[in-house]
C-alpha cells in the first residue's frame, strides 16, 4: 500500500465515506462471505474466536447497520470522526514514521470525506433525523504513546475498517444506492480499507508476531 495513492484516490471524486453494515450471520454465507478476497490473491479469512473477543466483535458490527443509503451515510460521519480522533492519538505519540504517515493520512482522507458525506446530507435529506446510534468500535487509546499505542491501534483499527469494507459492500450490493454518486464512493471505501487492512495486519505481524484477526479484547488488554 502506497500511502499518498491511497490518499490522492480516496480524496480525488469519490468524496466522502459512507455507512451501512451487515449482520454477521451474513458475513460468512453470503457471496461476499470474505470481504477482504480480491481475484488472484488469497483471501483473509476472520477467525470464529472462542469466548469474549468473538462476542464483542459480532456486537460491534451488528451495532453497525444501515437499511438504506441515509443510514449509511449518518452513521458513517461518527465512525470516520472515531478513526480521526485515535489516528491524531497516533500521529503526536508513535515513535514509528510508518505509523505517523498511515495517521496523518486516515486524518486528512477521512476529514474530507466527512466533509462530503455532511454535504451529501444537507442537500439530499435536509432535515431527516436518524434513529441510528453509533456505539464506539475503538479503546480509548489517550493513555497509551509509543510501541503499547502502535499495537492497540493497529488491533483495534483492523476491525474498525473490516466494518466499513461490510458497511459498503452491503450498500453496494444489496441495492441501497439512491445516489448515483455514492456508488463509486463505497466501492472505492472496500478497495481502500481492504488494502489498509492487509498493510496493518503486516506490521502486527513484523512488529509484534501477531497473525490471524486481533481485537479490542486482544491479550485481555481493556
Amino acid at each position: 500500500m502506497e500511502l499518498s495513492t491511497k490518499s490522492i484516490a480516496a480524496i480525488s471524486g469519490l468524496g466522502a465515506l459512507a455507512v451501512g453494515a451487515i449482520a454477521i450471520p451474513l458475513i460468512f454465507s453470503s457471496p461476499i462471505a470474505n470481504p477482504l478476497q480480491q481475484p488472484g490473491r488469497p483471501g483473509w479469512q476472520m477467525p470464529m474466536n472462542q469466548g469474549a473477543g468473538r462476542g464483542h466483535h459480532q456486537h460491534m458490527m451488528q451495532m453497525m447497520q444501515a437499511n438504506n443509503e441515509f443510514e449509511f451515510l449518518s452513521l458513517m460521519i461518527p465512525h470516520h470522526e472515531e478513526a480521526i480522533a485515535t489516528a491524531q492519538r497516533v500521529l503526536e505519540y508513535s515513535d514509528r514514521p510508518e505509523m505517523r504517515a498511515f495517521a496523518q493520512d486516515i486524518i486528512e482522507v477521512q476529514t474530507a470525506e466527512i466533509e462530503q458525506m455532511e454535504a451529501w446530507l444537507d442537500a439530499w435529506y435536509p432535515g431527516q433525523e436518524t434513529s441510528q446510534t453509533y456505539s464506539p468500535m475503538m479503546r480509548d487509546l489517550s493513555q497509551l504513546e509509543g510501541n503499547d499505542l502502535d499495537q492497540a491501534f493497529l488491533e483495534d483499527m483492523i476491525m474498525h475498517h473490516m466494518g466499513a469494507v461490510m458497511m459498503s459492500q452491503r450498500l453496494v450490493n444489496h441495492g441501497l444506492v439512491e445516489h448515483s454518486e455514492v456508488q463509486p464512493f463505497a466501492q472505492n471505501i472496500a478497495n481502500t480499507q481492504r488494502q489498509e487492512i492487509w498493510q496493518m495486519q503486516a506490521w502486527l505481524q513484523d512488529w509484534y508476531g501477531i497473525s490471524g484477526m486481533p481485537g479490542p479484547m486482544h491479550q485481555g488488554r481493556r
